[in-house]
């Protein structure tokens, strides 16, 4: 689990959908966090979804709550993608916790995905093993 001062990465559950679906359910939120289509989906869908996702589990993929450590309100999601366990390399999509839980900018892909309104520079953080302990 990765946590900063005030925030937490935990494994997301299906229980997790009902705080998340209004943020899920919004276009300007899934024009900047997603490079998919929007699927409008119930609450039951969505939940459904991802008990899938949980039964059968996406080994090179992890998806994690984020929420306050005070008091564990619940603020977002965080996606892990493109993991390879042998070269132990993945992508993480929150520069900001990221760098509070130890990660370093490695560098700076500009204008690199589009948001809707134009292109965005992709950041680039990495965390190497020895790293992980401090």
């Amino acid at each position: 689990m990765f946590a900063s001062e005030r925030v937490r990465l935990r494994p997301m559950v299906p229980d997790d959908a009902t705080v998340l679906y209004e943020m899920w359910s919004d276009p300007e939120h899934h024009l900047i966090t997603s490079e998919s289509p929007m699927l409008v989906e119930s609450l039951a869908a969505r939940r459904t979804r991802l008990e899938k996702s949980q039964a059968e589990p996406d080994v090179s993929a992890a998806r994690f709550t984020a929420e306050t450590i005070a008091d564990g309100t619940v603020i977002g999601t965080c996606n892990l993608w493109g993991l390879d366990a042998f070269n132990q390399f993945g992508h993480l999509g929150i520069p900001p916790l990221a760098e509070s839980c130890g990660f370093v900018l490695e560098g700076t892909q500009r204008e690199r995905a589009y948001d809707g309104d134009g292109f965005s520079d992709i950041v680039l953080y990495g965390l190497l093993r020895q790293e992980r302990s401090r």
